[in-house]
């Protein structure tokens, strides 16, 4: 099966569609309403009938509302038509297309907290849970590079919540090389570890940074 298309870069709040196929089907479908329309406009032979008189007067004098309504009619049918196609072939929005169209150009701070306790160094064969979320930290860093280049992230530790690793930094390549040469050095520490604490010290980063 073939994979989404990509169409950003006509519609930058539209991320993909999942079968596009379905959409073009749809858009071309739209025409089917005017067909109708036009079809149905075809001059038959006319016969004059003295009793129709007073309703021949009646239409010409709402002839103009009468073919106003007739316009919007037919709109309403094709945008029924097209949003049918639309909805069959799923379109889906992109995380930077969404906070574009409720925050604007509104920069996003991602602030992360990695637990490097002692009991992060379980032994299993997955690998420790420590690596296992370093492995999902840096998924995360992609995937936040790649969607929302203009946010900064914010790395802390909860045997240092105080000491972040990284504050407020954009992740250009660069900087993402580095981040992530720093985040491979890291491993659990013996250092007893108080929630609450944990809490608090994030909390002062949020107070010293707004």
């Amino acid at each position: 099966m073939a994979g989404p298309v990509t169409i950003s870069a006509a519609y930058p709040m539209l991320g993909a569609l999942i079968t596009p196929a379905l959409l073009y089907g749809g858009a071309a479908a739209t025409a089917a309403p005017i067909l109708i329309h036009l079809l149905a406009r075809r001059r038959f032979k006319r016969i004059r009938w003295a009793a129709m008189d007073f309703l021949l007067h009646a239409e010409r004098h709402n002839r103009r509302r009468i073919r106003m309504e007739d316009w919007i009619l037919l709109l309403l049918r094709c945008l029924a038509v097209f949003l049918i196609g639309l909805m069959v072939a799923r379109p889906f929005i992109k995380p930077a297309g969404a906070s574009a169209l409720w925050a604007g150009s509104q920069q996003t701070e991602r602030i992360f907290v990695l637990d490097d306790s002692l009991s992060m160094a379980y032994e299993s064969p997955e690998g420790t849970p420590f690596e296992l979320g370093k492995t999902a930290l840096r998924r995360l860093l992609d995937s936040i590079r790649q969607e929302s280049p203009d946010d900064t992230v914010t790395i802390l530790r909860m045997s240092a919540p105080m000491a972040p690793i990284e504050s407020g930094t954009y992740l250009d390549a660069e900087q993402t090389e580095d981040l992530l040469s720093r985040l491979a050095a890291l491993s659990p520490t013996q250092r007893s570890i108080n929630p609450q604490s944990v809490v608090a010290g994030i909390a002062d980063v949020l107070d010293r940074s707004p």
